[in-house]
């Protein structure tokens, strides 16, 4: 019964892939004795590899090829020269390949910023909590996040709150959430004209700032942005888009 059931789909069912140990193989100029089959097109009989016949009905010829030492060597020769020496299957080609691909589905490059190296590592460390960062000729390990934010509520903590006012004693309580709020309300504050001068005006006038605390500027600016969004329909990533209306 299994010989009827095999006989059934045998042939009918094909793999098309190649096995990386074959390219492994290649690279140490190994001789490949392979089972007859496709290989996705890249191997070749009796070129690339010693064909042996599925119901082993070529065994002896098999077992003199393999005795001929000469013949070995150039089956060897043209797998390593085809798969490796050419370059047509390394990663370089493979990363090309797929950037073409990617290049038909997608639109024209967005402009490229520079990033320095500084700014990349402080963003992640930040934000991602990523410790390592390069150091010379090697890598360093910063503390975590937490103890860095620690370590700098401790030393805030030793200035004298009243000489620095409210803004001086958030910044002492949670450095790490003044400095967010901070950066969200001023990028909210700076993309919408009319904020924008709201923000010019509370800078240059002197009488206001003694009035309003920045903190609570940033705080309006927060809220503000949530109600326009709220009230549009839309989320705070796209309230840049509502300059106007404001």
């Amino acid at each position: 019964m299994s010989g009827i059931l095999v006989s059934m789909v045998d042939w009918k069912v094909v793999i098309d892939t190649v096995s990386p140990r074959l390219f492994e193989a290649a690279a140490f100029h190994c001789t490949l004795i392979q089972h007859e089959g496709e290989y996705a097109g890249i191997l070749q009989p009796e070129r690339h590899y010693i064909r042996v016949r599925r119901d082993y009905s070529n065994i002896q010829d098999v077992v003199e090829r393999v005795k001929d030492a000469a013949y070995c060597r150039e089956i060897a020769s043209n797998a390593h020269r085809d798969l490796i020496a050419s370059g047509t299957y390394s990663y370089r080609a493979f990363v090309a390949r797929f950037d073409r691909a990617l290049a038909a589905h997608t639109g024209p490059p967005a402009r490229r910023r520079n990033v320095s190296q500084f700014r990349f590592y402080a963003r992640n460390f930040v934000w991602h909590d990523q410790a390592i960062i390069p150091y010379r000729d090697r890598f360093a390990i910063l503390p975590s996040r937490k103890l860095a934010g620690a370590l700098v509520r401790r030393g805030l903590s030793k200035l004298p709150r009243e000489r620095f006012g409210a803004v001086g004693s958030r910044l002492i309580e949670n450095p790490g959430e003044f400095f967010v709020k901070a950066y969200v309300s001023t990028r909210i504050g700076l993309r919408v004209p009319a904020l924008r001068a709201l923000m010019w005006r509370y800078f240059m006038d002197e009488a206001l700032r003694r009035r309003i605390g920045y903190h609570e500027l940033m705080n309006d600016l927060l809220k503000l942005d949530n109600v326009v969004g709220l009230r549009c329909g839309v989320g705070r990533g796209d309230a840049d888009q509502l300059g106007p209306k404001r």
